[in-house]
């Protein structure tokens, strides 16, 4: 599923020209202390049974989230890459990927304006969920 995730990210149109093309992304665990700004960062959450289903179902909801960083100043870039996420990640089209079924992206939220003291950066997080099945 992440390198799924990543891929659509890598490719998604709209994202500012500032962030590289293909635009600069990493995926959380990256080893990067101090990626090339400005850049996106994929960070998988807490996976849960949705409610109202049973163990036999194997199902659950993966939520995610594209922290969005850049350089302290302005936000404007970290706006427009927060909205073409918002407006061209989520997918009704599902997919198989190794053993796990997907039956599309769905957008959540984007978060507050925060500081990240580990990278230097403004960023921005935008959150996503996906429903799968195992199996």
């Amino acid at each position: 599923m992440r390198t799924m995730v990543y891929n659509r990210v890598v490719n998604l149109p709209g994202i500012p020209s500032s962030f590289g093309t293909p635009p600069r992304v990493l995926s959380s665990g990256n080893n990067e202390v101090n990626p090339v700004k400005p850049f996106l960062l994929v960070r998988f959450d807490v996976e849960t049974r949705p409610l109202d289903s049973v163990a036999e179902m194997r199902v659950s909801r993966v939520p995610f989230s594209v922290w969005v960083h850049d350089e302290p100043g302005s936000m404007l870039d970290i706006d427009d890459a927060c909205f073409a996420l918002k407006n061209n990640l989520p997918t009704t089209d599902g997919a198989v990927v190794g053993g796990m079924s997907h039956y599309g992206i769905e957008w959540e939220e984007i978060g507050q304006d925060t500081y990240d003291d580990g990278y230097l950066t403004n960023t921005r997080p935008v959150r996503f969920w996906l429903m799968t099945k195992r199996g």
